[in-house]
């Protein structure tokens, strides 16, 4: 897996102000898997070159200011964020004046995605000239910031500039507790600091992340708002108690379980996870190309009859928006399937419906679990199984007429296989197989 890396050395800081800026002005290029993220052209000398010029107290107090931030504040569809959050994600925010890239920095679960752009920076007189996407493990990223902001303080303490903002922030991380440090990601992942927060709202936070089941914390906190915290929490258990008091007994989907299918898949990124998956179930269902363009076909396919598929898929009432689907087990281990409301198109209930039976065969049994629209691994593993299960790229590449389409083939295309015309769209762009002429 790829690793983001601050290579930097100290140099004289001429006339620079500020004790924690003469203290750490130092030569500094950013890398990804060993690519210079901060390659750039200066616009002065008209020379290129790989790194920059500037303090690093800056950046490594940004890291530390927003620590909680890059680590669970996700983006997810629907979502409102404040407009401050690419001032808390993307690097070009951290240089109070001095020339950095426009790195952004997304959390999405067990990984990082780094995604950087080119941008120039009339005021700095520099044009950053690279682009590029990674993900990068999230215990590297931590391991990164941290010996970064340790090398920081050192070089401070040498300089004796002491109690800063960066050392107490810093100091304040790592004496966390356990139970602080869930209440500090519980607290970011809703875009609000958790050291700024009054007690009412720390109230209804930790309220609320000790009434819900452990397995769903991290995906609710990733697409609640804070603002509508309660009623979505509300929402969310009672889509679990509705699944467990289903009475269908799906056995066909039980069997299926047993056979752990799961361990099939390699580490690979989510959404090439999520494909590899639906492949696998659709060689072991013997369906080839079959079309699934309706909830009968659906049902048929997984061997489940009608009345057993009614049975097992239940209403989430409440607000849309957020989750898409809650799925747990009754009494009899089977799976229940709570779906939003808003999904009142058959074509948008199947996809949901498809993503809860990725999560039920793929997670450990007796777990209740919840599909939403956030940026997290697991969604994105659910959301590609999801399309590649009604949409196989092979199958989709085989109805094509050349290597271009336009938006009215791309409707026909949906309607072939009952689905929404964007999950065309990205089958055919993620899978790079066709060139989509914009009307």
């Amino acid at each position: 897996m790829p690793k983001l890396a601050f290579d930097f050395e100290w140099i004289d800081p001429a006339d620079a102000k500020g004790p924690e800026l003469r203290a750490t002005w130092a030569r500094l290029q950013i890398s990804v898997d060993g690519q210079p993220v901060t390659r750039l052209i200066d616009d002065v000398s008209r020379s290129v070159r790989s790194s920059v010029f500037l303090p690093i107290y800056p950046l490594a107090e940004w890291l530390v200011t927003n620590w909680w931030f890059l680590l669970h504040e996700t983006q997810a569809p629907g979502k409102t964020f404040s407009r401050d959050y690419w001032h808390r994600h993307n690097l070009r925010y951290a240089g109070e004046g001095f020339a950095l890239p426009a790195l952004s920095v997304v959390p999405t679960g067990a990984t990082i995605l780094l995604d950087w752009r080119p941008v120039h920076l009339t005021v700095q007189r520099v044009e950053f000239t690279e682009k590029g996407a990674a993900y990068i493990d999230v215990e590297e990223f931590r391991r990164t910031v941290a010996d970064t902001v340790t090398a920081v303080l050192g070089r401070l303490a040498e300089y004796n500039v002491r109690e800063t903002l960066l050392a107490q922030e810093w100091e304040a991380i790592t004496n966390a507790t356990e139970q602080e440090g869930e209440f500090c990601a519980a607290t970011a992942a809703l875009g609000l600091d958790p050291y700024a927060i009054g007690d009412p709202e720390g109230h209804d936070i930790l309220e609320v992340s000790e009434s819900l089941p452990s397995p769903v914390v991290e995906d609710f906190f990733a697409a609640a708002e804070f603002q509508h915290l309660r009623e979505r929490a509300h929402q969310v258990l009672a889509g679990i108690e509705s699944s467990r008091a289903n009475r269908a007994d799906l056995k066909p989907l039980k069997e299926l379980k047993g056979e752990t299918l799961h361990r099939l898949l390699v580490p690979d990124l989510p959404w090439h996870q999520g494909y590899r998956f639906a492949r696998i179930l659709r060689e072991r269902l013997s369906l080839d190309g079959e079309r699934l363009n309706s909830l009968n076909a659906l049902g048929g396919a997984l061997r489940l009859k009608p009345i057993e598929l009614q049975a097992a898929i239940s209403q989430l009432t409440g607000p849309s928006g957020a989750f898409d689907v809650v799925v747990d087990v009754n009494p009899l281990n089977s799976p229940g399937f709570a779906i939003s409301t808003s999904k009142n198109r058959e074509e948008a209930l199947r996809f949901a419906f498809c993503r809860g039976i990725f999560e039920y065969l793929t997670t450990p049994p007796g777990q209740p679990l919840l599909v939403t629209r956030a940026l997290l691994e697991r969604q994105q593993r659910n959301r590609a199984f999801a399309a590649e299960f009604l949409v196989p790229a092979a199958s989709l590449k085989d109805l094509l007429r050349g290597d271009s389409v336009s938006g009215e083939e791309i409707e026909d295309l949906a309607a072939e296989f009952g689905v929404s015309p964007l999950v065309v769209r990205h089958q055919l762009e993620n899978h790079h197989l066709a060139r989509i002429l914009d009307e």
